[in-house]
């Protein structure tokens, strides 16, 4: 009977950890909401592609980026390293004067179908810190666009004399 206690003891110890946060539950897929305050939908649009084009050339050396406007989503062509594959999703949804970025970070990894496996990309999961890196570059794109100096006007044209 004794040395079933500290058994029994490290069983609900284990059962216990997910609930204090050392070993985290499987947080389910799906889009996560970003706001970019005072920001209307042209300009979010704008300020968020050239953000993931700037990311995309640090961290990635470059990738395509696809808008499809009728949807109002943009994506990053998948970045691949190894047997995993990364593709972010970002979906425009204006609320004014605000504008949310619903975005998802999708990882997965390739498999063969050895040992009665699946085939195809398996394993989603949600790459979170790549999400909150992006939305912060495109809090920085706006914050520069909004405290960079005016450009001066252009000079007036003066008429040609003959």
């Amino acid at each position: 009977m004794p040395r079933l206690l500290p058994a029994a003891c490290l069983l609900l110890c284990l059962a216990a950890l997910p609930g204090c946060g050392l070993f985290s539950r499987a947080e389910p897929l799906g889009f996560r909401t970003y706001t970019l305050q005072g920001v209307d939908y042209a300009d979010g649009v704008d300020i968020v592609r050239e953000a993931m084009r700037k990311y995309a050339l640090q961290h990635f050396g470059g990738t395509g980026i696809t808008w499809d406007p009728g949807t109002a989503n943009l994506m990053l062509d998948p970045v691949y390293d190894g047997p995993r594959r990364m593709k972010l999703y970002v979906h425009f949804v204006p609320r004014p004067p605000d504008l949310d970025l619903e975005m998802l970070a999708l990882v997965e990894r390739v498999s063969s179908g050895k040992n009665g496996g699946a085939v195809g990309w398996v394993e989603p999961m949600m790459d979170v810190p790549l999400e909150k890196d992006v939305y912060q570059a495109a809090v920085n794109e706006l914050l520069a666009r909004r405290t960079a100096p005016a450009a001066p006007a252009a000079p007036a044209a003066s008429p040609k004399t003959p």
